[in-house]
């Protein structure tokens, strides 16, 4: 999906949340700030002008290309989402890189100082698993070969070598409903095929009766 809009800021870090949650619907913007909050973006290249990144959402990771160029912000996403300006899996990614190109000190209470967070809560803050940005930009593109080939009934593409063991478990559980999906339609082949023949004889049964009623 590819969107163009005009953009007041000249810089992509000075999109302020408030500028992207006036330009698109709440629903798109809450979540885009979910999967920020459960830090599903992956960002490969940011700067003030360009960003590439990957947003693993409900339906799996997604690609993106944002680029802020003579006051029009142009974002493509490979998500299959209507959504305008923006779909969630671009909002997501302008609020990670807002929140990374300024980021803000830790709330305290006054007169409190801050203290390190007790073991437990560092231990839940951390990623279940982490993911190789290499990886899942491989992913990606293998991912969308892969659904071009099942969509043209042809057989899945060889799966890229993957170091992240999550992202490997992707591709295997892809590869295991493929296979479920050539055994189901053998079977509806060969149930069809059962039913032509029952057809056929079906057939030439009520040719014989009514041959049999004609002669008496």
């Amino acid at each position: 999906m590819l969107n163009k809009m005009p953009c007041a800021a000249d810089k992509l870090n000075l999109l302020e949340p408030t500028m992207i949650q006036f330009v698109v619907e709440a629903s798109t913007f809450k979540l885009g700030s979910q999967y920020l909050a459960e830090d599903r973006v992956r960002i490969a290249v940011a700067d003030a002008e360009l960003i590439t990144s990957v947003v693993i959402g409900a339906s799996g990771p997604h690609k993106q290309t944002i680029h802020l160029k003579d006051g029009t912000l142009i974002t493509q996403c490979s998500c299959t989402s209507t959504a305008q300006p923006l779909c969630r899996h671009c909002v997501a990614v302008l609020l990670a890189y807002h929140r990374w190109g300024n980021p803000q000190p830790p709330e305290t209470s006054p007169g409190k100082p801050m203290t390190e967070a007790p073991p437990e809560a560092r231990q839940s803050a951390t990623p279940v698993a982490e993911i190789s940005l290499r990886d899942l930009m491989a992913f990606v593109e293998w991912f969308q070969v892969a659904v071009s080939a099942l969509e043209r009934g042809h057989p899945l593409p060889e799966s890229p070598k993957l170091g992240t063991a999550e992202v490997r478990g992707w591709i295997d559980t892809l590869s295991d409903l493929a296979k479920e999906w050539d055994r189901y339609k053998s079977q509806m082949r060969g149930t069809a095929a059962d039913l032509e023949k029952q057809g056929s004889q079906l057939e030439s049964l009520l040719r014989s009766v009514k041959g049999a009623s004609a002669a008496l």
